[in-house]
Formats: structure tokens, sequence, C-alpha cells
């Protein structure tokens, strides 16, 4: 009983689910985190998205079990290893897409169920066929990090500022070409179509364009409310920066390709997110 319910976890993955905290972006930015309504629509959010990543996860597992047998470490998957069947997985993605319902239900907001549709669409387009399309690959990944982001500004009835959008798109297509690099630098250019189309300095470059984005457009957005916070907003771009050089480090010290065992495991990445949020928070009680 242990053993399968380990490998239904395998199989849906929470430890991704901390990509859904991207929803509560807005929350913070928005200094509504005392609101106790406004806290209870972004936890739902938050929910809506983790059932909905979950859902792809398990059918992209179904989809792509084939090829994840001959992967050197995704045949270690449930589906691909044969711990759990096909029609057992089938049943988990009717189940997930209920309870994904019912919480859509229970919200009533239309805008949140329309968005959380489009990620789905996405991300089965993207298992599909978007993921073998250079560059458009790690658009899809940019779009559904956007798609969260706006969730969970539309939950709580906030608007979004493009420099964020802006920020979120950089920083998820550095994470995006980032991973594609240590795919390569680990595993070669041959378990995935899609890497043959790149090469480790065209990479580089797009990972350079990205971060220099990413830092830019938080740099603007803190200028943008540099009359209501001061120097003080600015000032957590070091927070940003060093997050983003950090990251660059561990890819060129080849560490995993998974973003959330990276954050995980790192200390310092672990520290410097934690030291964010905290400085943010703080500024924005001081000002409120």
């Amino acid at each position: 009983m242990v053993v399968m319910l380990k490998n239904y976890l395998l199989l849906l993955r929470p430890k991704q689910w901390i990509k859904n905290v991207f929803v509560f972006a807005p929350l913070i930015f928005a200094i509504k985190f005392f609101d106790i309504h406004a806290c209870l629509q972004a936890l739902m959010v938050f929910c809506v998205f983790c059932f909905a990543s979950s859902l792809i996860y398990t059918f992209n597992d179904i989809y792509d079990v084939q090829a994840d047998k001959k992967h050197p470490l995704k045949k270690l998957r449930p589906l691909a290893a044969g711990v759990i069947g096909i029609n057992q997985a089938i049943k988990t993605c009717v189940i997930l897409f209920i309870c994904l319902g019912l919480m859509l239900l229970l919200m009533g907001n239309m805008t949140i169920f329309l968005l959380a549709l489009a990620y789905i669409g996405l991300n089965i387009l993207y298992s599909v066929h978007l993921k073998k399309v250079v560059i458009i690959d790690v658009f899809m990944i940019a779009f559904g990090f956007i798609l969260r982001i706006y969730a969970g500004a539309f939950a709580i009835d906030v608007p979004v500022s493009g420099h964020i959008i802006l920020c979120t798109l950089g920083l998820s297509m550095f994470l995006g070409f980032s991973k594609r690099k240590l795919e390569i630098l680990m595993l070669g250019n041959k378990n995935r179509l899609v890497l043959k189309e790149y090469s480790l300095e065209i990479l580089d470059k797009f990972i350079m364009i990205s971060a220099i984005l990413a830092i830019i457009s938080y740099f603007l957005y803190t200028l943008e409310n540099s009359l209501i916070y001061g120097n003080l907003l600015m000032f957590s771009s070091v927070f940003v920066i060093y997050g983003i050089f950090r990251y660059f480090l561990l890819v060129e010290k080849n560490k995993s390709d998974d973003l959330v065992e990276n954050l995980f495991n790192d200390k310092p990445l672990i520290a410097v997110c934690c030291l964010y949020v905290l400085y943010i928070i703080t500024i924005f009680i001081c000002f409120r």
C-alpha cells in the first residue's frame, strides 16, 4: 500500500507544485496578504494549478511512455517502469480532472476557468507536438508561468504590471533554456528530438538574453513604483540578480536539469528566495 502510494506520488510529481507559487505574486505585490478573502482565493488558484499540472504530467507520461522506456532517467518513472498501468494512469487523469472541475465550480470565476483551460490546452499541445519545435518549446513553458501570474491577479481582482509579466517571461525563458543546456550536457542531444536543433553556443546566448530581459524588466518595475517605495524597492533587484547568477553557476557546474531539484538542493538559492520574499513583504508593510 505504501509502495503504491509512493508510486502515485511520483506520477503526480507534487514537488513540481512549487512552480505554482507564481500565483501568489499578485497577492504580494498588490499588498493583499492581510486580506483573508484574497489569501483564500489565491490559495484556491494555487490548488487549481496543482491539479492541472499533475493532470498534465500524468497525460505526458501516458503519451510518452514508450519513449520514456528508452530514456536513461525517465525510464524510472512509474509508467515507464511498469509499476503503474496505463489504465490506472487514465483513471488518475479522470479523477484529477473532476477535482479540478469541482474546484473551479467552487470558485465560480469564469476568467480563472478559461485561464486553467488555456493552461491545460497549451500543455497538451506542448506534450503532443510543440516540445519538438525549437524555441517555441521554451516559449510554451514561459506562457505557463505567465498564465499563473494572470490567474493569481484575476482571482483577487488586481491589475498586473507589464514589467512583471516581462520579468516572468525573461525568468522562465532563462530557466527553460538552462534546462535545455543541462539536458545536452548530461545526456547529449539524442534523447530529445528538439535538442538536435540547439547548440551549447546558441543556448548560452539565449540564456544571457533571457537573464538580461528578466533583470531589466524587474528593475523597471522598481522604478515604476519609486515614488511610493523610494530606493528600497529598487534595492530588491540585488536578490533577483544574485538568484539568476547563482542558478547560472549551477548550470555551469552541470547540476540537475530539474529546476525544483536545483532549488531544493542549493542552500544559497533557497536563502536568497526567502530573503527576497521577506524583504519585499517588509517594505510593503512599512509603506502600507
